[in-house]
């Protein structure tokens, strides 16, 4: 699939989100009672600071060099690429909904 370091990196940073995100969904579907705030807060931290800014880069790599454009898979993982970017959303999305629901059912 990948020939350079970079188009590897690329691959196994697709790869690792790609586990982080099934991860977090397995993780967000227990009861949210048993969600720590302090676990969503680090977790919505890393997909911000972390997984967000190099899933922008790639995808910014993707549109703007040739990187992959030789590779016979390139609509295959530019498609992942792109899926995931809008997985990463998604999931920031639901822990920043686990929080707020967190945070009514305190209040209540």
């Amino acid at each position: 699939m990948a020939n350079s370091e970079t188009e590897e990196g690329i691959c196994q940073f697709l790869q690792h989100i790609d586990e982080s995100i099934n991860d977090s969904i397995k993780f967000l579907s227990k009861p949210i009672k048993n969600i720590s705030a302090k676990q969503i807060r680090q977790l919505s931290n890393d997909y911000i600071g972390f997984y967000k800014p190099l899933m922008d880069d790639i995808m910014y790599l993707f549109d703007t060099t040739d990187i992959f454009k030789d590779k016979p898979d390139y609509s295959y993982i530019k498609e992942l690429a792109t899926t995931l970017s809008q997985q990463i959303d998604n999931v920031n999305n639901k822990f920043i909904n686990v929080l707020k629901s967190k945070g009514y059912s305190a209040l209540q």
